[in-house]
């Protein structure tokens, strides 16, 4: 099967089974080539409905959940966006193409060489990429339209959520084992925030993040 044949099968049976009909994700959906974006020895899989590993054993969210999460988070062109865990950079170009501007943190060094690599391929240029711990915040003065985790957190912390500016979305999968659901957490005031569920699913964790206490009785 060539990879052409592959990309219309996971846009067919993927994502258009989600109901996805914005014409700009689905647009670069189709031109931006995922198979860049992969190792090379699992080009073949770069459209597949499988979780493709990475270096540090981590691994890159299949095509169907990042459509999930772009459809959830409903990027605009005015969003100043910060995403927390870079891998491959997949998705890191795919906001960039729907945002003003992007910051990117990975906590590997190479993830976020190579992906800056490949984004300078594809014309990608307003993203900043970043090396570092990012899973309880990054650059905690500034605020983002949009904040987009790329990896399970057990819980959220505070200093997250308010790199918020008021009517903010912050993307992320919380939970534990087999009991993770993607969230969005929307920030209506200095003092409130709101949270709906979108989807269960289940990733990697934040291997960086803090852990919520643990209680002996």
């Amino acid at each position: 099967m060539s990879l052409n044949t592959a990309k219309m099968n996971m846009m067919r049976q993927q994502i258009h089974t989600l109901g996805n009909n914005d014409i700009n994700i689905t647009n670069i959906l189709i031109d931006l080539p995922r198979e860049n974006f992969v190792p090379e020895e699992m080009k073949a899989l770069a459209y597949a409905d499988v979780e493709i590993p990475l270096a540090h054993g981590e691994h890159m969210f299949t095509p169907r959940l990042e459509a999930q999460i772009l459809n959830a988070i409903q990027t605009t062109r005015s969003d100043k966006v910060l995403e927390i865990g870079t891998g491959s950079g997949h998705l890191t170009a795919i906001l960039a193409r729907l945002a003003d501007s992007v910051v990117t943190v990975d906590i590997h060094e190479d993830f976020s060489t190579e992906a800056k690599y490949r984004l300078k391929k594809h014309g990608v240029y307003n993203v900043r990429f970043c090396t570092g711990n990012a899973s309880a915040g990054w650059e905690i003065d500034k605020q983002y339209n949009l904040i987009v985790v790329n990896g399970a957190l057990p819980t959220l912390p505070d200093t997250l959520r308010n790199q918020l500016t008021i009517g903010g979305r912050l993307f992320c999968i919380l939970g534990k084992d087999e009991n993770m659901e993607g969230v969005i957490i929307t920030r209506n005031s200095e003092t409130q925030w709101l949270s709906k569920s979108y989807f269960d699913t289940r990733v990697d964790p934040i291997k960086e993040a803090t852990q919520p206490e643990k209680f002996t009785f």
